[in-house]
């Protein structure tokens, strides 16, 4: 078996450290949305809430699934709070939101559209294949969400 060089085990982290946020991001995600969706009185809002749940259960399979698996490199560090996380996915209450899920939603396209570009640039093709299905369904999510009048 061929030895992993320092240069690709630090690339593996960097890439491994964005996915990583992403995921932690599309779970708090889905969790305060399924959990909004459970308690919302308004029927249209239960529907959208639990179809944007299951949409980012999806994102954060599909991040789950190129994280890299390496000696060296803790999956448990990799899956981490980001730094510029929104305030209102920090703290994960649902109610707040359900409220901000436009803007999420938005702020997840935009670093996952950051991510795919960079994945790209540096030849991590898995990486940017993610990138790019996830940012397409984050696409349809905001479309979803601005019918609805709400993003």
């Amino acid at each position: 078996m061929a030895r992993v060089s320092d240069a690709t085990v630090v690339g593996l982290r960097a890439a491994g450290s964005a996915v990583g946020a992403l995921l932690w991001c599309e779970r708090r995600l889905a969790t305060a949305l399924a959990t909004a969706a459970i308690s919302a009185t308004d029927p249209a809002v239960k529907i959208e809430c639990a179809t944007l749940a299951r949409h980012a259960d999806w994102r954060a399979r599909q991040w789950f699934d190129v994280l890299p698996s390496q000696p060296g490199l803790d999956f448990a560090a990799l899956v981490v709070e980001p730094a510029d996380a929104p305030s209102v996915l920090r703290m994960g209450d649902a109610e707040a939101v359900a409220s901000a899920r436009g803007e999420l939603v938005k702020w997840l396209a935009d670093r996952t559209a950051d991510l795919a570009a960079r994945a790209d640039a540096v030849g991590e093709g898995p990486t940017a294949r993610a990138a790019l299905r996830v940012h397409a369904d984050l696409i349809a999510d905001r479309a979803l969400v601005a019918r609805a009048g709400r993003g």
